[in-house]
């Protein structure tokens, strides 16, 4: 992904940016982004195997799982390229942040079945 194509995406999800965890927590976050590039996910949390696989490469739109608390994981984003994802908070809401301040946290990286190689 080009820097233009990070900025267009970027300024496409801002309007989340700041959306407050009760209205939007982490998991439905995921829900609302994959559905503004038209593709509807089940809002249950077991059935993302059947949407995602593993992957090592991160690329823009994958999902980011973590482990807030040990031992469960709990917690996931979306990458939008250049170190940084997107994911909401508890008593924060959405934000961007670097991935490298959630790698001791970060337990998966997955890919949308659908997507492009």
């Amino acid at each position: 992904m080009g820097i233009q194509a990070y900025r267009e995406m970027a300024l496409e999800l801002s309007d989340l940016i700041g959306t407050r965890y009760e209205i939007l927590n982490c998991f439905e976050l995921i829900v609302e982004i994959y559905r503004r590039y038209g593709i509807e996910l089940s809002l249950k949390m077991e059935s993302l195997p059947y949407f995602f696989y593993k992957t090592d490469d991160l690329k823009p739109l994958d999902l980011l799982a973590f482990q807030v608390i040990p031992k469960f994981t709990n917690h996931v984003g979306i990458y939008l390229g250049y170190g940084r994802f997107m994911h909401s908070v508890a008593n924060v809401g959405v934000i961007c942040e670097y991935l490298y301040n959630w790698k001791l946290k970060h337990v998966g990286s997955y890919r949308y079945r659908g997507q492009n190689e």
